[in-house]
């Protein structure tokens, strides 16, 4: 807590005068602070190491992470229209992967079966079709690959994440990848070169995975290949995620933003995050929810609005 309010000392108390009747803030974030999701500085000393007492950012301000300064010079210009539909893949099957491959990677390519609650609980919200969710066997790289993406608004994965370097049975991953069913011709690592390469008309993509925001090493890229890639691909915004994530915490903060904006169509993404987060400090479901470790990682990426 102490350091979070020093760090908030050194960002943004220097400014607090400009930003205290602002709604939300937008960081273009370089350098080790590129790894730091805005929200958990800390904007005033601690009384207490009550995290649920704690004075966040995010009590103040939603947050949202731009990829550049220049994406602001857009923001107000009429586009053309994204997808409309959801298109969501949870709960990849692995047993087609060899099991030395499946044993090398980290967290050993873990079932994730409550990633099917989580999207059947988005698109329900959402009053999205069944045949918008690839759940399964049917998760796979291949349905990605054959699928009318141009039509997709809402592209959500609720699956691993995996950085350069993970091991693939004696290899390694040269590049970060989402790991789906594997089959059809495909391996089941959508990697970050093959997502730059679709074409994606979508408001949001969701990362419901670990690992999927910031580069690689501090001083490096400010967000990781597999961001950077989705918005090279044509998406507008992006939830990434900072570390690992708890799966439990990840299932109840991404279905009750979604809720939020299906039962308020003006809520910006943004704001719809930060309510979302604050439910989960000051009314968790289990209390130790209310550490950042468990609200904090996602952070918003772009401007899905």
């Amino acid at each position: 807590l102490d350091r979070a309010h020093w760090l908030y000392r050194q960002l943004l108390a220097p400014v607090s005068g400009v930003i205290a009747d602002k709604t939300q803030l937008f960081f273009d974030l370089r350098g080790p602070v590129s790894a730091l999701p805005p929200q958990l500085l800390l904007a005033s000393a601690p009384q207490s190491g009550d995290m649920a007492a704690a004075d966040w950012l995010v009590r103040h301000h939603a947050v949202t992470i731009l990829p550049a300064i220049s994406a602001l010079q857009h923001s107000g210009a009429a586009g053309p229209a994204a997808g409309e539909g959801l298109l969501a893949f949870a709960d990849p099957q692995f047993g087609a992967l060899p099991a030395q491959t499946q044993l090398a990677l980290r967290g050993g390519l873990a079932p994730l079966p409550e990633t099917e609650g989580e999207v059947r609980a988005v698109a329900a919200a959402l009053h999205a079709p069944e045949g918008s969710l690839h759940l399964g066997a049917g998760a796979s790289e291949a349905a990605l690959k054959s699928a009318a993406l141009g039509d997709v608004g809402l592209l959500y994965f609720a699956t691993h994440g995996l950085v350069s370097g993970d091991s693939v049975g004696q290899a390694a991953l040269a590049e970060p990848a989402l790991a789906l069913t594997p089959g059809g011709g495909e391996d089941g690592f959508l990697t970050a070169s093959e997502i730059a390469e679709l074409h994606l008309n979508a408001r949001f993509v969701v990362l419901s995975a670990c690992n999927t925001a910031a580069g690689g090493a501090p001083g490096g890229e400010a967000l990781s290949g597999l961001a950077q890639s989705f918005l090279y691909a044509g998406a507008r915004g992006l939830l990434v995620s900072h570390w690992p994530v708890e799966s439990r915490s990840a299932v109840a903060l991404m279905t009750d933003l979604f809720h939020r904006r299906a039962a308020a169509p003006g809520l910006s993404a943004a704001d719809a995050q930060r309510q979302a987060i604050l439910a989960m400090i000051d009314h968790p479901s289990d209390p130790r929810w209310s550490h950042p470790a468990y609200w904090a990682p996602f952070v918003l990426v772009g401007q899905p609005d």
